[in-house]
């Protein structure tokens, strides 16, 4: 709970040049937000327990970015059955100081974790998948492009041929 309060608490504290009424929104709904969170964090850990037959949460609870994920796709949760639409998607991961990776990499489990989720809300979480993957992802000092060129760089070192004496002395050879 303390952790929760304290990343709301942070994002109330730096949204001074957000609208007032993105501030009220969020204090208005906290109770929501922190009921939602807690309720799919909860079902989150039971489903990781099935899925790998024992009790591991010691690195899902100290993740903080798991954390701010899950309470931005709370908020989002909240704000779009609530039809609040003064906050925009990117606005919200500055909010809770998130990228865009992050937050795609909980959306899976999030739009899992209730088989109940209305049609629309399932809808709008994926839409919100696409422009990641489309767009969000892709900008600069993003972890998908670091993640990337590092790839590629060590692919490049993988792939620069070893010379050796003898080689080089059998490309002189066979060049006279």
């Amino acid at each position: 709970m303390k952790r929760v309060n304290s990343i709301l608490d942070c994002e109330q504290g730096s949204v001074s040049s957000y609208d007032a009424q993105i501030k009220k929104q969020i204090k208005d709904k906290q109770h929501q937000i922190i009921n939602l969170y807690f309720k799919v964090l909860e079902e989150l850990l039971v489903q990781e327990e099935r899925k790998t037959k024992r009790v591991q949460y010691s690195e899902i609870i100290r993740n903080d970015n798991f954390h701010r994920s899950l309470i931005a796709a709370s908020i989002e949760t909240v704000f779009f059955v609530n039809n609040y639409t003064d906050l925009s998607f990117t606005m919200l991961l500055e909010l809770c100081n998130i990228n865009s990776f992050e937050f795609w990499r909980i959306i899976a489990s999030y739009i899992k974790f209730d088989s109940n989720m209305p049609h629309q809300l399932r809808k709008h979480f994926s839409d919100l998948e696409v422009k990641i993957l489309l767009h969000l992802a892709w900008k600069k000092n993003s972890p998908v492009l670091n993640v990337i060129n590092n790839f590629i760089q060590q692919s490049k070192v993988k792939k620069e041929p070893k010379t050796s004496g003898s080689q080089e002395s059998n490309l002189e050879d066979n060049s006279k």
